[in-house]
C-alpha cells in the first residue's frame, strides 16, 4: 500500500504531491479527505523540500574534487595494482 500527500483545491482538482514508486499492475484508489489545509500548505512543503535538497547538494560538493584534463586511470590502476599486489601475472 502507497500514501501520497494530496490537497483539495475546490471544484474538481486535487494537487498531489509527486512520490516516485514503482508501479507494474493498475491501482483503485480511495481520496480521503482528512482535515482542512491552509492555503499555503503546498508551498511551505515546496519549500521544506527546496531546502532538504539544497543540504544535501552541499553535502555532496564538499566531497568535490578535479582531476587533470590528461589523468589516465588505466594507468593508475595498473601502477596501484603493481604496487599492491606485485607482478601484473597474479591476478
Amino acid at each position: 500500500m502507497y500514501a501520497v500527500n494530496g490537497y483539495y483545491m475546490g471544484g474538481d482538482t486535487v494537487k498531489i504531491e509527486r512520490n516516485d514508486f514503482p508501479v507494474s499492475a493498475p491501482y483503485k484508489v480511495v481520496v480521503t479527505f482528512i482535515e482542512p489545509a491552509s492555503a499555503d500548505a503546498g508551498k511551505v512543503r515546496a519549500g521544506e523540500e527546496l531546502a532538504k535538497s539544497r543540504e544535501a547538494f552541499a553535502r555532496l560538493s564538499k566531497y568535490h574534487k578535479s582531476l587533470p584534463a590528461d589523468f589516465d586511470y588505466k594507468k593508475e590502476l595498473a601502477e596501484y595494482r603493481e604496487e599492491r599486489f606485485g607482478s601484473p601475472g597474479r591476478y
